[in-house]
């Protein structure tokens, strides 16, 4: 192939949209792969595509991934996406805070059936049970500027689960202001993973000239009105049983040591 960036430039956004056709056997892979992977190693993938592949395993080599599969982004993504983290949880449980990608359609569809009645109507307001495929597109097909998403993949199991997504909208006309969303499933909130995925989109925020979050809670969710409130929170009543929360972006925000 002489000219391989035409080619990719040609057929990246179809390519990236394609589900991955075994999803357990493709998380499988990704941890006994992730075993093998020192932090001093110098590691070169062949055949990348997006290179979702090695932005995963990019925090577990000294050779950053990420920035080398960043050439082969798909050119409807307007920049790259950020690096992963590897953390623990209070519990001791190792996760993966990694950019949402287009591949993730199915781990989030699969994520949402997870979560509690109502923990789904917390986070959409509405008694949500499945993701178009449209709203899937849109979730997951960001361009890490005006949206950006970070999941949380829990590590150490076969295969490897989601746990959590957080994002951020940049909204229309108002270029300082997005509107932000967490979810965490049942089975790992109280661990300290809402606060650890909102303290990466708070990062990501800032760095993209995001100055204010804006979101709309349920007046019963005392748990995320705590958050705000340590914040420095507006609160406003925005409809029955509602409230319209408005926070500053922090600008600097401590992050776990990654290993």
């Amino acid at each position: 192939m002489n000219q391989p960036s035409k080619f990719w430039d040609r057929i990246a956004e179809r390519y990236s949209k394609k589900p991955v056709s075994d999803e357990d056997s493709y998380q499988k892979k990704l941890q006994i792969t992730h075993e093998y992977l020192r932090s001093d190693m110098e590691v070169l993938e062949f055949g990348c595509g997006t290179g979702s592949t090695a932005i995963t395993h990019g925090p577990a080599c000294q050779n950053d991934l990420a920035e080398r599969a960043n050439r082969y982004q798909p050119t409807a993504v307007a920049k790259p996406p950020p690096k992963s983290l590897i953390a623990s949880l209070r519990d001791g449980t190792r996760v993966l805070i990694r950019p949402v990608i287009p591949e993730d359609k199915a781990g989030l569809q699969e994520g949402l059936s997870r979560l509690s009645f109502r923990s789904r109507y917390q986070r959409f307001l509405a008694p949500m049970t499945a993701f178009s495929e449209k709203q899937l597109g849109y979730l997951t097909e960001i361009d890490y500027d005006d949206h950006m998403a970070w999941a949380a993949v829990e590590l150490g199991r076969s295969p490897p689960r989601g746990l959590g997504v957080a994002r951020y909208i940049r909204l229309k006309g108002e270029p300082k202001v997005a509107e932000l969303a967490v979810a965490v499933v049942d089975s790992h909130q109280g661990r300290g993973l809402g606060s650890l995925l909102l303290a990466m989109l708070s990062r990501s925020a800032a760095q993209n000239g995001i100055e204010t979050f804006l979101g709309h809670v349920l007046a019963e969710n005392t748990q995320v009105m705590r958050i705000a409130r340590r914040w420095g929170a507006r609160v406003d009543r925005d409809r029955q049983g509602v409230l319209k929360v408005t926070a500053p972006v922090p600008g600097k925000v401590p992050l776990p040591t990654a290993y």
